[in-house]
């Protein structure tokens, strides 16, 4: 069996385009059963029942009435007496990305089609054999809220989470009770959703079916369910959320209703089924001009500081060539005078996928701010955009600390990098050559990783092991310098806490020795009151190429507020790369 599956940035999913978060980050699991054996009926439902533990399974609808699976009289008795829900799983079980677009498309609205004639509501979709591309995902997002993968193990999921593909661990034959015990246990201690899959349930262990499982495995795991007291729910109610959308004509169903663009003759509204569910008809549609970068702009709508939100969209970029789209967010006073910004996240050429950020406010003179799209200067192609939201969490947000606390291991002022140009502005992402040296003192300290204490560099912080310390010369000063390799989640190197003066330009310079780079790995610089209270920040570009030498980046403060910076190297998800870092140097201009 080929598999092929892509790599997603974290991305939340909502059900409408008028929605608010109903539950937040609160300890779950869901227990999904694929392919509609006989044996969910007959050897599962009882075990489930007893607890009144609803499940999801996932049904391919031309399976439906063969010897050994379910019938409709079966799959709707459990939606309606057991209040199961019941996902599609394709027409014929098929490997998508082995298919043609059409075909692709059939296998995934025929399923959709077929469940609703039967009145069944369906809302969410899980690929065969966890196999899916970007074109599975622009295909599957269209007709559902949802889709859940099946080899996507890497983590649990978190707070916001990723409709896109949803996280799973999987019961087969070989799995232990301990660790599914395991599993449970940290959802619980992350307040994280843990979403199992079965398939075949069996009163004995079928030798020759490596994912099948038995009743007494099912029954445990119940039981341990219901000792911890950890709620259990379906796909779709993990997801389901209420409330009102900020932004208006998000979905773009009333053209460019609400919006304005700075490119009139490359941004317009398509009509021919590029978006995403629930209203996947219209969408917008930027057409990436290489010779310059293109923004369209929301209205601006109120937001509050004591108040954390949700961003969130969909872009189908399968039709662009080359580059990056991407979100922003511009903030502004109650006079709309721009203030700052926050970086939402880039996007880049083939990708499919709803994107979702946390937002806050970076001040309590932010009063108002408006969602700003992208597409960067160089891109070539199509992008399609749809579903643009911002929404009040219900999350209780707490007061923003006094001071930056003592650096540990776990730091994390800002993990999201921002960047703050003026609203119609998207900054450089190539760094510029060192200038002749200067004699201004060098800020950093420990700017070559020379001292190390405990395993890792004095007056630097990391989240990640994706950061190390590496003492083969790989660097430009000395033995020493930070290594970043493969990063399974996002991943952050902070320095100390630098005093500055607002009132001063300042050049960061470093040694990269890029070896091997797939993957972002950006620049990002957090600004502090005196107090040490976080105010804003802003993104200073990402690596470009496998680059070798000296750079620097031009930063001022953002408002004569800013007191303290630190400096932040971050490394996106799934980045496998090999990179060096050194020399690094913060100098008045």
């Amino acid at each position: 069996m080929q598999v092929l599956v892509v790599t997603v940035l974290s991305l939340l999913f909502v059900s409408s385009t008028n929605s608010v978060f109903a539950a937040g980050a609160t300890a779950k699991v869901s227990i999904t059963i694929d392919d509609a054996y006989t044996s969910a009926f007959t050897n599962a439902l009882p075990i489930l029942s007893a607890k009144q533990f609803p499940a999801t399974i996932y049904v391919p609808t031309s399976f439906v009435g063969q010897s050994g699976y379910l019938n409709w009289d079966q799959i709707k008795s459990l939606q309606n007496q057991y209040n199961w829900e019941i996902g599609a799983h394709t027409v014929d079980h098929l490997e998508l990305p082995l298919l043609t677009d059409a075909e692709i498309s059939y296998q995934i609205s025929q399923s959709k089609q077929s469940l609703l004639n039967q009145g069944i509501h369906v809302q969410t979709f899980a690929t065969p054999f966890g196999a899916y591309d970007n074109r599975v995902l622009a295909s599957a997002l269209k007709y559902f809220s949802a889709h859940r993968g099946y080899w996507d193990r890497s983590a649990l999921n978190v707070w916001p989470y990723n409709p896109s593909v949803i996280q799973v661990q999987s019961v087969d034959s070989d799995t232990t009770l301990q660790s599914v015990q395991s599993w449970i246990n940290q959802a619980q201690s992350s307040n994280a959703w843990l979403v199992l899959v079965f398939h075949d349930i069996l009163p004995q262990q079928n030798p020759q079916d490596e994912h099948a499982s038995t009743t007494s495995m099912l029954q445990s795991i119940v039981s341990y369910i219901s000792q911890t007291g950890i709620t259990v729910s379906t796909v779709g109610n993990a997801l389901s959320l209420t409330g009102a959308n900020l932004i208006m004509n998000g979905s773009f169903e009333q053209g460019l209703g609400g919006w304005s663009t700075d490119a009139s003759t490359l941004v317009s509204v398509n009509t021919n089924g590029k978006g995403s569910y629930p209203t996947p008809k219209a969408s917008l549609l930027i057409n990436a001009n290489s010779s310059k970068s293109i923004h369209a702009f929301s209205e601006p709508v109120t937001v509050n500081n004591a108040n954390e939100y949700i961003m969130r969209g969909f872009i189908n970029g399968v039709s662009l060539q080359t580059g990056e789209t991407g979100f922003y967010i511009d903030e502004y006073d109650g006079n709309n005078n721009w203030l700052s910004g926050q970086w939402m996240g880039a996007y880049r050429a083939g990708e499919a996928y709803y994107v979702s950020k946390t937002y806050k406010p970076a001040s309590s003179s932010v009063k108002n701010a408006r969602i700003q799209i992208y597409s960067l200067k160089g891109s070539k192609g199509k992008v399609y955009v749809d579903s643009i939201t911002l929404t009040p969490s219900s999350i209780v947000i707490l007061p923003s600390p006094t001071a930056i606390p003592t650096p540990t291991a776990t730091a994390t002022p800002t993990v999201s990098p921002t960047f703050t140009p003026t609203p119609t502005i998207v900054p450089t992402v190539t760094p510029t050559i060192v200038p002749s040296p200067t004699t201004s003192p060098n800020l950093v300290t420990n700017p070559s990783f020379e001292v190390v204490n405990q395993g890792f560099a004095t007056s630097w912080t990391k989240d990640s092991t994706a950061c190390s310390v590496d003492s083969t010369s790989h660097g430009n000063d000395g033995t020493n310098s930070i290594k970043i390799t493969t990063a399974t989640k996002a991943s952050h190197l902070f320095s100390s806490v630098i005093a500055v003066d607002p009132a001063v330009k300042y050049q960061w310079s470093y040694y990269v020795n890029a070896v091997t780079r797939n993957g972002e790995i950006g620049f990002y610089i957090d600004e502090y009151s005196s107090g040490g209270v976080w105010i804003s920040g802003q993104w200073k570009g990402q690596l470009t190429t496998a680059q070798k030498g000296e750079y620097v980046i031009n930063y001022t403060p953002t408002s004569s507020n800013v007191k303290q910076i630190r400096l932040q190297f971050y490394i996106q998800p799934q980045v496998n790369s090999e990179v060096y870092f050194d020399s690094i140097k913060l100098i008045k201009q």
